[in-house]
């Protein structure tokens, strides 16, 4: 995204499909495996990067919200709240606003300016593509149940 720091990526994609599909504990511990990976010099950050300072750089808040969300989308997820499409919305809003919760303050400090910049440039511009991403991840739960073994 032009002007931030923070990539456009289908990362939170991926964080509310798996979350919804494992559940909370499995749905965390995904992430926690993720950021294991990419802390240990493995590219699986986006641009292929990998290693610390990838970890703590200015989207280090967004990659631990990554294990809330997966935490807090799993658990609604298994108390039911993704069995209709309106459910799985307000769950995927709440994961989103869970990574936002902890990157944005964070990109405002690892980047030394205000927490308005940040949310001018590390949450309002992605806010379209987040719903274009909740509704496709809604679309692809009932498969990603399926694989997991999970059913409705």
């Amino acid at each position: 995204m032009p002007g931030s720091p923070v990539p456009v990526t289908l990362q939170t994609f991926a964080v509310l499909v798996t979350a919804a599909a494992l559940g909370a504990t499995r749905g965390a511990l995904s992430q926690l495996v993720y950021l294991a990976a990419g802390a240990a010099g493995l590219p699986v950050f986006s641009g292929a990067t990998g290693g610390m300072p990838a970890v703590l750089g200015a989207t280090a808040g967004y990659l631990l919200g990554f294990v809330v969300a997966g935490y807090l989308v799993g658990a609604l997820a298994q108390r039911g709240a993704d069995r209709s499409l309106p459910g799985t919305l307000l769950t995927y809003i709440a994961g989103s606003l869970a990574v936002y919760a902890l990157g944005v303050p964070v990109l405002a400090l690892v980047t030394h300016q205000s927490l308005g910049w940040a949310v001018a440039h590390g949450l309002v511009p992605f806010l379209v593509g987040d719903v274009l991403k909740a509704l496709a991840a809604s679309a692809l739960l009932p498969a990603a149940w399926r694989v997991t073994g999970r059913t409705r």
